[in-house]
């Protein structure tokens, strides 16, 4: 058992925005769930080449607000396209922009890039991914 002293305890058992308390770096009970829902569906499907799919998706939490998408995105042969426009409706403002990413499947790994606009004068973010398929 760790003590609250103890750096490993810290390390482990915190997370950012939550609060401490004075057991074992333990995270207090007040930070609240967030929930996700999607739905997608193939909208045209040639063979196992080339497949376009559309959907919609939303997250919503008490504090924070609302995220809704609504998404594209196309599978050719080894190349994956994907574009989202976002409507944001967190902490009392309203916000609208896109995401886009691109990514390239290719002998079990995926390589994908992706891009969100940023607001309210911040810059655009950016997300890289790498994912291998083990079977």
């Amino acid at each position: 058992m760790f003590n609250a002293s103890d750096e490993r305890c810290e390390i482990f058992m915190t997370r950012p925005g939550a609060e401490r308390s004075q057991t074992c770096g333990d995270c207090s009970s007040s930070s609240e769930a967030t929930y996700y829902g999607a739905a997608d569906l193939p909208l045209v499907r040639r063979d196992s080449t080339t497949i376009v799919r559309a959907g919609y998706s939303i997250g919503y939490s008490d504090s924070r607000g609302t995220e809704s998408l609504a998404f594209a995105t196309v599978n050719y042969r080894w190349v994956d396209l994907s574009s989202a426009f976002v409507m944001a409706h967190e902490f009392g403002n309203s916000t609208q922009h896109w995401r886009l990413g691109l990514g390239v499947r290719r002998a079990g790994y995926i390589v994908a890039i992706g891009r969100e606009a940023g607001g309210a004068g911040i810059g655009a973010s950016y997300q890289f991914l790498l994912t291998r398929t083990v079977k």
